[in-house]
């Protein structure tokens, strides 16, 4: 850069008077100072000095603001225009403004290249080069903010997916512990019915065999019609017998077996049914 010195100078006394203009014996401080770049008709901001206060050194506050135009001078190259903008309280709109140019030279080329190239072989391939530094400088920043917008999305749609699964995982557990409890239910249910049925059919056999006992014990007929035992138990298994069966049976026996079972069943239970009786 060449002649920054007398800019740096101007621009330490021009933040100088900013501090203690009359907005600020108003009550009203400077709050920022704003470093644009003027390109056509566009102004871009390119770095802002925020918490500006009477306490700030101007010196060094310029040297920082002229850093920064400095490097995009060299980047974008040839002369190009800058502004400070002096904000102050809460307002939207500067103040002040303060003006200034920085001319970049090529160290390869000559001092008469600065500023608008010549139209020539050379001076066009140099503006062609800028323009593409340029476009390639917009790039990387654009890619940059869509790279950051997706990261973010990433990140906010991996939580949803966990809390989803975590979600489902939960419901899967209650709905096992559900099915468990389901389960433990049924069973106490059937142990509960064949309890009552063996009951039912102890108190039925106990009644049916309670008249003959008393019978017995007592040597003589105390409870009148009681059913002999023996004939409790044979018409039991001879009720549950089926046609299919009784025949096996007869053919598994001998002759004179089949008869003496036959004439029991016969003798024990007159009103038998016809195909259990000979």
């Amino acid at each position: 850069m060449n002649g920054n010195n007398s800019i740096e100078k101007g621009l330490v006394a021009w933040i100088r008077s900013a501090k203690y203009d009359t907005n600020v014996s108003k009550g009203i401080p400077l709050k920022r100072l704003e470093l644009v770049h003027y390109g056509g008709r566009k102004e871009d901001t390119l770095y802002s000095l925020d918490d500006i206060t009477t306490e700030t050194d101007e010196n060094e506050a310029a040297n920082t603001l002229l850093h920064h135009a400095e490097r995009d001078a060299e980047g974008l190259g040839g002369t190009q225009s800058y502004g400070i903008y002096a904000y102050y309280g809460d307002g939207k709109r500067p103040a002040y403004k303060h003006r200034f140019r920085l001319s970049c030279v090529d160290p390869f080329g000559d001092a008469a290249d600065i500023g608008s190239e010549p139209p020539t072989e050379k001076g066009i391939t140099k503006q062609l080069m800028r323009h593409v530094e340029g476009m390639a400088r917009i790039n990387a920043s654009s890619m940059g903010g869509i790279i950051a917008h997706y990261e973010k999305t990433i990140e906010r749609l991996q939580k949803r997916v966990e809390t989803l699964e975590s979600r489902e995982l939960e419901s899967k557990e209650a709905y096992e512990e559900l099915l468990s409890l389901k389960q433990t239910r049924d069973i106490e249910k059937l142990q509960a019915e064949s309890k009552e049925k063996r009951i039912d059919d102890i108190v039925g056999t106990v009644k049916m065999l309670l008249p003959s006992v008393v019978n017995k014990l007592a040597g003589k007929e105390v409870v009148p019609g009681a059913t002999d035992p023996v004939r409790i138990q044979v018409e039991a298994v001879v009720k549950t017998l089926k046609p299919e069966q009784l025949s096996k049976m007869m053919n598994v026996l001998e002759p004179q077996q089949a008869a003496a079972l036959m004439t029991l069943i016969s003798d024990t239970l007159p009103n038998a049914p016809k195909a259990l009786t000979p």
